[in-house]
């Protein structure tokens, strides 16, 4: 049996993550992956059993990674519109010093490769801010819909503020855009006063 080393599971991973953003899924192959990480070909699968498998697990250690960093910006002495701006400037940040592992979870959040079980892994990972969503409703800060209409009004307007080099054409600095956009975010799923 090989022993297991932590390098090289950083090695496969960037080389995945690089492989898929260049290439797509379909030509990511367990041979390509593996020389791009500078390893033989057979050491891949001392840490992966397929390509399924090490999609996913490559997947859920990034998707980790995200969620730790978006997280670590939540402080209960906040109040809730003051976290939110935390979480919602975080995901931002961290999405644009990451430029590839955002494109790598962009390309795979809803492919069918990634399976069930790691959709409920990844759902665990951010419990914290979905029990504080829902606190929020309880006390009729933020509105009584669906979790997943709130994700869309806040935290899925990042997603095209990235995609999309609007703060370019704009005659004001990133920060004024960033703060217009969660004010327009932050009004699309709050109780009116």
């Amino acid at each position: 049996m090989r022993v297991r080393d932590d390098s090289k599971i950083i090695k496969i991973q960037d080389a995945t993550i690089k492989i898929i953003n260049e290439y797509g899924i379909g030509s990511a192959t367990m041979q390509k992956i593996s020389k791009e990480a500078g390893i033989a070909g057979g050491s891949i699968y001392t840490y992966y059993e397929d390509k399924h498998d090490m999609l996913n697990k490559v997947f859920l250690s990034v998707e980790k990674e995200f969620s730790e960093y978006t997280l670590n910006a939540f402080d209960e002495s906040k109040t809730v519109k003051e976290n939110f701006y935390s979480i919602w400037e975080a995901l931002y940040k961290f999405s644009k010093e990451n430029e590839a592992k955002y494109q790598f979870i962009e390309t795979l959040k809803r492919n069918p490769i990634i399976d069930e079980e790691s959709r409920i892994e990844i759902h665990e990972y951010y419990g914290l801010l979905i029990n504080y969503i829902h606190k929020a409703k309880t006390d009729g800060v933020i509105i009584n819909v669906p979790d997943s209409l709130i994700a869309v009004f806040s935290f899925f307007s990042i997603a095209h503020l990235i995609d999309c080099p609007v703060i370019e054409d704009c005659k004001i600095d990133e920060s004024e855009y960033l703060d217009m956009a969660f004010k327009m975010a932050w009004n699309s799923i709050t109780c009116p006063l």
